[in-house]
C-alpha cells in the first residue's frame, strides 16, 4: 500500500505494554509513536507543534495506543465491536494526567486514518491536559479568551446589559470547581451560584426571571456534573441554557462549533480551549499552550 501525505497509517504488530489505566491495557510500540509524531509533521493543523507534541510523547504523557495486541483481535473489534467505546478517539485520563490516543478506533480496517483528524483530537485533549497538570499557567495563557467566551455566555443567559465586576472571579472559580479535590460539590455549586448571583444589578430581567435562570444553570450543571447520562434525558428543559453556549462559540470564536455537543462548558472552562484548538488550531495561544506543555 502507498503510503499518503494526509494519512498516518498503523497496525498493530510488535506491540508492547505502554501503560495500564484502571486495569485496562494499552499497546504501543516506537515505530507507532514515530509515526504518530509524523503524523502531525505532515498536518496543516499540526506541523507547528510536532516538536512538543513529541517531547509530550517522550515524556509519556501523551500516548498513540492500541486497546487490542495483534491483527486478529483489531479486525474483530472493527467488524463486531459496538458501543461507546468503538468511538473515543482520544481520552484524557485525570487522575494520572495523561492521554491515550486509541490508535484502533481512529484507523480504518486497513489501518489508515486521518492526519488531521488525529491532531484535532489530541489537540483537543491537551487543553484538558494543561489545565490538569497546570490550571495557573492554563489561566494565565487564556483568561482574555475565557473572559470573552463567558462575557457572551452570561450576557445571553441573563440579559447583561454590561460587563460585571466579578466575571474573572466567577472564570476563576470555574476553574476550580473543574480542578480534581477541594470543596464538596455541593459546596462549590452554592458558591458559584453566589457569585453568580451578583450579576442581578447588571441585568435586565426581574427578579423572578433572574432567579428561574440561575436556578436553571446552577442545578444543570449539577446534573450533569453527577451524570451526563441524567442530563441527556432531562435537557430538554435547558435548551435555552445550551443554545446560548452555541451563540457564545459564533461570537467569540467567528466559527459554528461543529466538533461536539455543548454543555460541559457550563463549569469546565477547559473544554471551551479544547473547542477552540480544533476550530482555531493554528492560533498562537494554542502553539503557546503545547510549549508550556513540552518545557514543564
Amino acid at each position: 500500500m502507498t503510503e499518503r501525505l494526509d494519512e498516518l497509517f498503523s497496525l498493530p504488530r510488535k506491540l508492547e505494554v505502554g501503560a495500564v489505566i484502571g486495569g485496562q491495557k494499552f499497546y504501543t510500540s516506537d515505530k507507532l509513536k514515530n509515526n504518530f509524531v509524523l503524523a502531525f509533521e505532515k498536518s496543516s493543523k499540526g506541523k507547528k507543534i510536532a516538536k512538543p507534541i513529541k517531547d509530550l510523547v517522550d515524556k509519556q504523557l501523551l500516548l498513540p495506543a492500541y486497546k487490542q495486541k495483534g491483527l486478529l483481535r483489531f479486525f474483530k473489534n472493527k467488524i463486531f465491536s459496538s458501543g461507546e467505546d468503538k468511538y473515543a478517539l482520544a481520552m484524557y485520563y485525570i487522575n494520572e494526567k495523561r492521554i491515550i490516543v486509541l490508535i484502533d478506533n481512529s484507523t480504518s480496517i486497513f489501518g489508515t486514518a486521518s492526519n488531521n483528524s488525529i491532531v484535532s483530537t489530541t489537540m483537543h485533549e491537551c487543553m484538558h491536559l494543561l489545565s490538569g497538570r497546570n490550571m495557573n499557567s492554563f489561566l494565565k495563557l487564556f483568561t482574555p479568551v475565557l473572559r470573552e467566551f463567558y462575557l457572551n455566555y452570561y450576557t445571553d443567559i441573563f440579559k447583561l446589559k454590561s460587563k460585571p465586576k466579578n466575571l474573572d472571579k466567577v472564570i476563576g472559580f470555574l476553574a476550580y470547581i473543574e480542578s480534581p479535590g477541594g470543596a464538596p460539590m455541593n459546596k462549590k455549586l452554592a458558591r458559584l451560584y453566589q457569585l453568580v448571583e451578583e450579576f442581578k444589578e447588571y441585568s435586565s430581567l426581574n427578579e423572578e426571571q433572574f432567579t428561574r435562570a440561575i436556578t436553571d444553570y446552577i442545578v444543570a450543571s449539577k446534573i450533569l456534573m453527577l451524570s451526563i447520562n441524567s442530563f441527556m434525558r432531562v435537557k430538554h428543559k435547558y435548551m435555552y441554557l445550551l443554545n446560548a453556549l452555541e451563540r457564545a462559540y459564533k461570537k467569540t470564536f467567528r466559527k459554528k462549533n461543529k466538533v461536539s455537543q455543548v454543555f460541559q462548558e457550563m463549569y469546565s472552562v477547559s473544554e471551551v480551549i479544547s473547542i477552540m484548538a480544533e476550530l482555531k488550531p493554528k492560533d498562537p495561544k494554542i502553539k503557546q499552550a503545547f510549549e508550556i506543555m513540552a518545557r514543564g
